[in-house]
């Protein structure tokens, strides 16, 4: 790779982790190129060079994040498809627990919610997320799942996990159940266990 591309990927690698930690620590409504610029140590019209707006750059950033659980790589780092899919499951508490202490990330399906052309950019994403996910877990764990229970699987998985995070938005701290943070990692082993009879059914 020559200088002047390595520039530029290093550039856009910092204006995406600039975007994530000014979602984290001061939330959506914060974000705003100057912002990113003075965060990333980079000029504004860098930015342009690489996104066309605020939108373009914060969908790279959601998409980036996400992909790094998505990759082939990541996945055959695990032995079976147990441990991938805990490893799914911890990374999900990770973010619920970050949720709790953020409105950032709350603050992005709102704007979905106002937004149709936002709304429906992440739910394209969301798709081809799911639709990578499934391809990536048949490629490598073709025989441990079939693909009807995988299909079945991710789709209560991304239920309880959005539900959860609705959940959170709706209640914000005055939930009706005693600490739902706990009562949703319970809800993980549930899963995990499901998993571990699946697996063992198809063994």
């Amino acid at each position: 790779m020559d200088k002047r591309r390595l520039k530029g990927e290093l550039t856009k690698k910092a204006i995406l982790e600039a975007t994530q930690e000014i979602i984290s620590q001061e939330g959506l409504q914060s974000l705003s190129t100057r912002m990113i610029a003075r965060k990333a140590n980079i000029s504004q019209s860098s930015i342009y060079h690489h996104f066309s707006g605020v939108d373009e750059i914060l969908f790279a950033s959601l998409e980036a994040r996400a992909r790094q659980h998505m990759e082939l790589e990541h996945i055959r780092k695990f032995d079976n498809l147990h441990d991938y899919f805990c490893s799914l499951l911890d990374m999900t508490d990770l973010v619920m627990q970050k949720a709790q202490s953020s409105c950032g990330y709350f603050a992005i399906f709102e704007k979905a919610m106002r937004d149709e052309t936002f709304r429906q950019r992440l739910v394209t994403m969301g798709q081809q997320l799911t639709t990578d996910l499934k391809k990536n877990i048949q490629t490598i764990y073709s025989t441990s799942l079939d693909s009807e229970r995988l299909e079945l699987f991710v789709f209560a998985f991304s239920m309880f996990r959005e539900g959860y995070m609705n959940h959170l938005q709706l209640y914000q701290g005055d939930s009706p159940y005693e600490n739902p943070a706990r009562l949703a990692r319970m809800v993980m082993q549930l899963f995990r266990n499901a998993i571990i009879s699946l697996n063992a059914t198809n063994s």
